[in-house]
């Protein structure tokens, strides 16, 4: 405490050789919401300490994050004092041998309103959100739940925290969006549609769905049981056919699968500033004969070619690849770190977006795009529809076969990818739900999620709503007469309407109303009413008469 040190300071001449040394302590005002990206500092241990001779006992460096990519940059260099001192160790005096340089500051291209309200979003849902640039890889969002607090490392944690941290069954050190696998389930038909449509199928072809194919003794099913009949592309991807990728899949083989999945940037790391990132897992005939000795099954392809088996991808990782789908077909480097600037201001390096190669053509890329609309407009992912916005997806559900244990219910994942304005794509996100809280697919607990990140990141990015007719006439209604009611009955009727109201005044009875009776108020929009005991503020509206817009 402060009071402490300065009585300790004021008596000094007590104390010879004692000396108050005044150190820097990192502190994280965002908390959790970004304690997956910036990390934490912690004391060096014997093996950092030994690495670098610049660190000294008591010193704190990176750990994880942020703090740990860029420990050198952000850390800068100790100055050197010589130090004269008398008999009783006493200074006498003490000459700068070597100048101390600042570290440099380090600027996020994270929007911090939109990742704590994605963050609040998840709720106590077990998951995370990315949201991304398509045209640059650049990072709006990268949400992990749970998280932790990453202040209480800064000042050295307990063993026993240490222990409880670490041992959380639901992993909150780990950053989801980077280093959590999963089967992708059905949003991998996105990429299974792209293979398609470079191999020379058209989108115009069909399978029949019969409600399963069969491969030797087994049966593999479509989640639908009656199966969707005769789907083309399009369909395919509207209902989710899980027949239609079977059979196309199967004809492929899984050398080109394998082969085009690697091409989209899922089997390696995406190459984030950020440390401990997973590569997930593009399974191949090499893979199955390195990992068990055995020759792949033509079944096994099927599984793949609908996102399930032995395939493993990261949030971030099919996040990008959807972005490959906006930009014409290119696979980006993603990042969160803007630039980096030094004390006074000036920048010393800036990202560029960086793109790691072309995917897909452009017109693959169109395709596949309007594919995703049909699938918000017509389809499985009804509910991320974001009036004013044209917006596409894709739901997917996959089992976690590893956790599901035999007579138990099945552990599973659901989640949907997202594009929006799908006419004019600014942003390209996933949210992925682990274990959801309900036992409900990714078109019912992650599309609405993503119809809330769409309107917010929308706001943020300044891209405002170009609403059809038939919207302007679903958001509208028409302000009810509530003129001589009572103020509470007025208040009522005005709710009823799906509006907001103002009361304005003290009197018990309603004079007037703006906007009028009668006239069109956008849903959710004010009605200001007015009582006996409010005046109205007037003015008088010049006469526009023969001006021009700009004169006006």
């Amino acid at each position: 405490p402060f009071d402490q040190v300065a009585r300790i300071e004021a008596q000094l001449m007590h104390w010879p050789g004692l000396e108050i040394v005044t150190r820097s302590k990192r502190y994280y005002p965002e908390g959790k919401e970004f304690a997956h990206i910036l990390g934490y500092v912690a004391e060096a241990n014997e093996q950092e300490l030994a690495a670098d001779p610049y660190l000294a006992l008591g010193d704190t460096v990176g750990k994880q994050g942020l703090e740990y990519v860029f420990e050198q940059r952000l850390r800068g260099h100790k100055g050197l004092y010589n130090v004269e001192v008398d008999v009783l160790g006493r200074s006498l005096g003490k000459t700068l041998v070597e100048e101390p340089q600042n570290g440099e500051n380090l600027q996020l291209c994270l929007d911090t309103k939109l990742q704590k309200q994605l963050a609040a979003l998840l709720g106590d849902q077990t998951g995370s959100i990315v949201v991304m640039e398509p045209q640059t890889g650049r990072l709006l969002a990268l949400v992990t739940n749970p998280s932790y607090d990453n202040n209480v490392f800064v000042g050295g944690l307990s063993q026993k925290d240490w222990v409880a941290l670490r041992d959380d069954p639901f992993h909150p050190l780990q950053n989801r969006a980077i280093q959590s696998v999963y089967p992708p389930g059905s949003v991998w038909k996105l990429m299974m549609a792209g293979l398609f449509l470079k191999e020379g199928i058209s989108p115009s072809f069909r399978v029949v769905c019969t409600g399963a194919v069969k491969l030797g003794n087994r049966e593999f099913r479509c989640w639908r049981k009656g199966g969707h009949g005769a789907v083309d592309m399009i369909q395919s991807l509207l209902h989710s056919c899980d027949v239609y990728y079977y059979v196309l899949g199967e004809k492929l083989g899984i050398d080109r699968i394998e082969s085009f999945a690697k091409a989209c940037g899922f089997g390696a790391p995406t190459g984030i500033d950020l440390p401990h990132e997973k590569s997930g897992l593009v399974p191949s005939r090499a893979w199955k004969k390195r990992r068990s000795g055995e020759a792949w099954y033509r079944g096994e392809t099927l599984n793949v070619s609908i996102g399930q088996g032995y395939t493993l991808v990261t949030p971030l990782q099919m996040a990008n690849f959807v972005s490959s789908l906006l930009n014409g077909g290119k696979l980006m480097k993603p990042y969160v770190v803007s630039e980096m600037k030094d004390q006074d201001g000036n920048t010393v390096s800036k990202a560029e977006p960086t793109t790691i190669r072309q995917v897909i053509s452009e017109d693959t890329s169109k395709k596949v795009c309007q594919m995703m609309q049909s699938v918000v407009d017509n389809g499985t992912g009804k509910n991320a529809y974001v009036a004013g916005y044209k917006v596409g997806g894709k739901t997917g559900t996959s089992t976690k076969l590893g956790e599901s244990k035999e007579g138990e219910k099945n552990k599973y994942i659901v989640s949907f990818a997202a594009i929006a304005p799908a006419d004019d794509p600014e942003i390209a996100m996933i949210i992925i739900c682990d274990e959801p809280n309900v036992d409900l697919g990714g078109g019912a607990i992650c599309a609405p999620v993503a119809a809330t990140v769409i309107k917010e990141s929308m706001a943020v990015l300044g891209v405002e709503p170009s609403y059809t007719e038939e919207e302007k006439k679903t958001l509208s209604v028409k302000a009810p007469n509530v003129i001589a009611k009572s103020v509470s009955d007025a208040e009522a009727a005005i709710k009823s309407a799906g509006l907001d109201c103002k009361v304005v005044g003290t009197g018990d009875k309603i004079t007037s109303q703006s906007p009028a009776a009668g006239n069109t108020v956008p849903s959710g929009g004010q009605v200001v009413l007015y009582t006996s005991g409010a005046e109205k503020e007037t003015v008088t509206v010049p006469d526009f008469t023969g001006l021009t817009v700009s004169q006006a």
